[in-house]
């Protein structure tokens, strides 16, 4: 499903339809106009509990859950799982 996204009211209408058709999550493209309104989106993202992947990593850093910009955007924090010493997370430096 596609939504529009043109102006501020069209982004609430576009949550309130989401929400009302109970869809499941919501990707967010990188267009200039919905990245000047990344905060309004996260907001909105967190009062619909909405499941939410963002382009840039500077959507988590209004508040967003989750990225999927390039590694460099990505939290650089690998899971314990990952760290070879396994005494706890990898922070590369």
């Amino acid at each position: 499903m596609v939504l529009a996204g043109n102006n501020e009211r069209e982004i609430d209408s576009s949550f309130a339809k989401m929400a009302e058709r109970q869809i499941g999550a919501l990707v967010v493209t990188a267009d200039g106009f919905l990245i000047s309104r990344q905060h309004q989106i996260v907001a909105l993202a967190a009062r619909y509990a909405m499941p939410t992947m963002y382009p840039l990593s500077q959507y988590v850093a209004a508040g967003g859950l989750r990225s999927a910009g390039s590694p460099a955007d990505q939290n650089r924090v690998r899971p314990q799982s990952q760290n070879r010493e396994g005494a706890g997370p990898h922070r590369p430096g």
